[in-house]
């Protein structure tokens, strides 16, 4: 018998798409692992990963209360500034920006603006508060600043304090805009807003102290120089007096129209001029100059400071103890009890002194008597702290030898204090010499604290 083959038939487009599908299926079925779907809404972060819904967003307050009307030079206000995220993302980053919205650029910057921070609470931006470290400047410099990683519902806390410096009328609107970045392009903005007003228009200078009240000189002694001088006038009023002494600002009077120049060297010219100053900061011209020169008598009441006019250096003990040796050292490198003398009359009738510290140590300039057989009367002789007794190698003559300078001689031997060599070193011990006149025998006495 004859079996008949017959041929299959040929498979259609919809029976293949269905054994596809089977098999699809099955090694998706049969494959480990969790497969996520593509997210055309998908946000990039740090490191590839994703976030899908979130909603960045910020805020900043407070810097608006910063505003307002300064009136006079010198008016102040300290705010707080809060910068919140009030999204649901993490910002790593938010970013402060400031703007002159509107107004003059004068007016701007005629105000000085500190900003210190981040600070734990809004409580510590007070009038009275200190920081340790602060950023000052101008509101364009100071303003623009970074915050760093803010979680969701967190805020940072900043302190601002602003003050007018410049008398100048107008206004300005600062702007601070806060960007909080979550990612690239992924951003959100908010803005702050502080109208400030400047209204310190008195713009006229006092007149100037002038002839014929120029200042004059009283109550001159070896330390201190008296001033006075004529009121200025203003159309306001003047408020404060600033003294000058041979052109550098050495004190203010608080509107007194007298001043006492303290702490002088003996002997000494100085020329003095006054300017006034207004409630608004304005300034008079310079008064005509006045010259004083401190008298060249010692004070026994002052303490004083010994310079080597040579070394510019100041002669200092090196200990208060008997035998210490005086040096030339830096001033103020040695403590200023042991650079620091007074001069007491020793009643002798010779017009000398003795000098010893100003703490009250016994101990004070010595001529050696112990340093070789011609007790003390040698060149090169030590000069040493001893406690004294009145002998005459601790008794020693001021002498002027020009205007402001003095040299210092020995009552024993006529010779004086010396730096040996004319040395202009440190540590280098005194000693007494013949009076020769060089520097490194001459000293200024000034009066110190």
């Amino acid at each position: 018998m004859t079996t008949k083959r017959h041929a299959s038939p040929g498979r259609t487009a919809a029976w293949w798409t269905a054994i596809i599908g089977v098999v699809l299926v099955s090694v998706l079925a049969s494959t480990s692992g969790t497969y996520a779907l593509w997210n055309s809404t998908a946000k990039p972060l740090a490191g590839g990963a994703t976030i899908t819904t979130a909603t960045p967003a910020v805020t900043i307050t407070g810097f608006n209360s910063a505003g307002g009307t300064y009136s006079t030079v010198g008016t102040v206000k300290t705010v707080p500034v809060t910068v919140k995220n009030t999204g649901d993302a993490t910002l790593s980053t938010t970013a402060i920006v400031p703007t002159l919205a509107s107004g003059t650029a004068t007016a701007a910057g005629a105000f000085d603006v500190v900003r210190w921070g981040p600070v734990s609470a809004t409580t510590e931006c007070t009038a009275s508060a200190q920081p340790a470290s602060y950023t000052n400047g101008n509101y364009a410099t100071v303003l623009k600043f970074s915050v760093a990683s803010l979680a969701p519902g967190a805020s940072a806390f900043y302190c601002v304090r602003t003050k007018l410096t410049t008398a100048t009328s107008g206004s300005a609107n600062i702007r601070l805009t806060a960007t909080g970045t979550v990612s690239t392009n992924w951003k959100a903005t908010a803005t702050n807003t502080a109208a400030f007003v400047a209204q310190a228009g008195d713009t006229t200078a006092p007149a100037a102290p002038y002839e014929p009240w120029t200042p004059w000189t009283t109550n001159i002694t070896g330390t201190t120089i008296g001033l006075g001088w004529s009121a200025a006038t203003d159309n306001v009023g003047v408020t404060d007096y600033e003294i000058y002494r041979n052109g550098a600002l050495v004190g203010t009077s608080g509107g007194a129209t007298t001043y006492t120049d303290r702490y002088l060297r003996l002997g000494t010219t100085y020329t003095y001029t006054v300017r006034a100053r207004d409630a608004a900061g304005n300034f008079s011209a310079m008064s005509p100059s006045v010259s004083g020169t401190t008298a060249s008598w010692l004070d026994m009441n002052e303490s004083y400071r010994i310079n080597n006019i040579g070394s510019g250096l100041c002669i200092s003990i090196d200990a208060f103890t008997n035998g210490s040796a005086i040096r030339q050292q830096p001033c103020g490198a040695n403590g200023v009890d042991k650079q620091t003398w007074k001069f007491a009359d020793t009643n002798t009738g010779n017009n000398s002194y003795s000098i010893m510290p100003r703490n009250g140590s016994p101990i004070g300039l010595d001529v050696n008597l112990d340093w070789n057989a011609a007790r003390g009367m040698d060149d090169w002789n030590p000069v040493i702290g001893w406690s004294y007794g009145a002998s005459t190698n601790q008794q020693w003559k001021v002498e002027q030898t020009t205007q402001g300078v003095y040299r210092i001689v020995s009552v024993l031997s006529g010779k004086c204090l010396d730096v040996p060599n004319a040395s202009a070193d440190a540590n280098v011990a005194l000693i007494q010499y013949t009076c020769n006149g060089t520097n490194a025998q001459n000293f200024t006495l000034t009066a110190v604290p």
